[in-house]
């Protein structure tokens, strides 16, 4: 049986400014908003990261949250910075975006790894209350 890999770092893609606040776009944010609300996190700007982040604990897991502040195109700047500086892998990130051809939350395994959809995302839509899914 495979080795569970447990995610490190939630990345919430969004633009950030009021004009972009409440699109579709920051989808992503909104999530990882709800995230830290819930377990008690408190996003603060880090400039080395290139956007906002917190930490939370989940259970006995400690867990990094981003808000990338370079626009969704140039995110990957950010999350490598952040994935350099903790010692993240690929397979313990997951990414939140919108992509509204997607109506729930997509989560699978390949060779053994998550596979978070396309490029690594997670695709989510609407909540999905009965598969345990929704915050």
């Amino acid at each position: 049986m495979p080795e569970q890999t447990s995610i490190r770092l939630i990345v919430g893609l969004g633009n950030p400014g009021e004009k972009y606040a409440l699109t579709r776009h920051n989808a992503g944010f909104h999530f990882v908003d709800a995230v830290a609300e819930r377990y008690r996190g408190a996003f603060r700007p880090e400039k080395r990261f290139f956007g906002d982040a917190c930490r939370v604990d989940i259970g006995t897991a400690q867990c990094h949250l981003l808000k990338p502040m370079t626009y969704m195109n140039r995110s990957g700047q950010s999350v490598a910075a952040i994935c350099n500086f903790y010692k993240v892998q690929p397979a313990e990130v997951l990414v939140v975006h919108d992509e509204l051809g997607q109506s729930i939350v997509r989560l699978g395994t390949r060779s053994g790894r998550p596979d978070f959809g396309q490029l690594g995302r997670c695709r989510f839509g609407r909540r999905h209350r009965d598969r345990g899914l929704a915050f």
